[in-house]
């Protein structure tokens, strides 16, 4: 049971994580976003 409800947790983490990565991609044609990135030391 325990071990179900983390796994839940984690798949809607997954997600959660995966939506914002896809806004953040759409927004990133800016260049002061590549800046931010960089600043922030995110490889890519």
């Amino acid at each position: 049971m325990g071990a179900a409800c983390l796994w839940n947790r984690y798949v809607s983490n997954a997600l959660a994580w995966r939506c914002w990565l896809v806004l953040r991609l759409s927004n990133s044609h800016k260049s002061w976003d590549f800046g931010q990135w960089r600043l922030r030391g995110i490889p890519w």
